[in-house]
């Protein structure tokens, strides 16, 4: 059996790793324990916008035909680009050279099936989300 976490898993938010892997206070800074009552409007806010800008985008990659998995729980979608490219990170480099908008290949999360997939961060204003959609379907990288 290998190396036990540091504590069990649960899902509010606190640091699982093994003990050699924190400094001190590390867990104190992990989740939601980590912000004092002075900070919840502000991550509320964040929450909302990151909540608005998803639908946002969602709606907005479905329309460009592009596949994603449902980004529930995060603030970046997962994209196929399989139809466009078998080398994302070819792709996101030449979207950014020609849009200015940054993509993440795939390759850096999946070494197995990354190379047709690209992340899209909405974690930005819903301005700056906006405007990259725009730019974003008036690419011709888009076309098949």
């Amino acid at each position: 059996m290998g190396p036990r976490p540091a504590a069990p898993a649960p899902a509010d938010g606190n640091l699982v790793a093994k003990p050699d892997y924190l400094r001190p206070r590390d867990h104190s800074v992990c989740g939601d324990g980590g912000f004092g009552e002075d900070a919840k409007p502000e991550l509320q806010s964040h929450l909302e916008r990151y909540a608005v800008n998803r639908e946002i985008v969602k709606a907005a990659l479905t329309d460009m035909g592009l596949s994603s998995a449902p980004p529930d729980g995060a603030f970046y979608a997962w994209c196929d680009i399989g139809h466009l490219t078998d080398d994302s990170n070819a792709w996101c480099t030449e979207v950014l050279e020609t849009t200015g908008v940054a993509l993440t290949p795939g390759v850096d999360f999946d070494t197995a099936k990354g190379h047709r997939m690209m992340r899209f961060s909405f974690a930005g204003s819903t301005a700056e989300v906006t405007e990259a959609l725009s730019r974003l379907a008036a690419s011709p990288l888009l076309q098949s």
